[in-house]
């Protein structure tokens, strides 16, 4: 896997080569349970995945509200990409940000209705 390397369970993208460019910022790292859902998104997905995780690098996690951001019970946050894809991630130090899992909304309406509601989600 060129320019990816593992540690303690999280796939560091350092460069994720996608359409003969690196795709994710230096400042994303992609846990091992996240890294096959990665490659299973289309392109224009993956382009948003960087979009948005640009915006909030850019931003005070104080104002992530404004961008879909709702913090979990645990350090976790839940972040819409699109309208169908959302990523868990956690805010790691230095501005970095570890993407533990994608969902669809499809998935959360069907198995957690509630939880997507009291995250204002739905």
């Amino acid at each position: 896997m060129s320019g990816l390397f593992e540690k303690r369970g999280k796939v560091h993208a350092k460069a994720y080569p996608c359409g003969g460019r690196n795709m994710l910022p230096d400042f994303i790292e992609i846990h091992r349970r996240a890294w096959t859902k990665l490659h299973q998104l289309s392109e224009a997905e993956r382009d948003c995945i960087a979009a948005k995780f640009t915006v909030l690098h850019d931003l005070a996690p104080k104002e992530w509200r404004r961008e879909g951001v709702q913090r979990l019970d645990r350090p976790e946050h839940l972040v819409p990409i699109t309208e169908d894809l959302l990523a868990f991630f956690l805010e790691l130090p230095n501005g970095r940000f570890l993407i533990q899992d994608f969902v669809r909304r499809e998935f959360l309406n069907l198995y957690f209705p509630a939880a997507l509601q009291m995250t204002g989600q739905t």
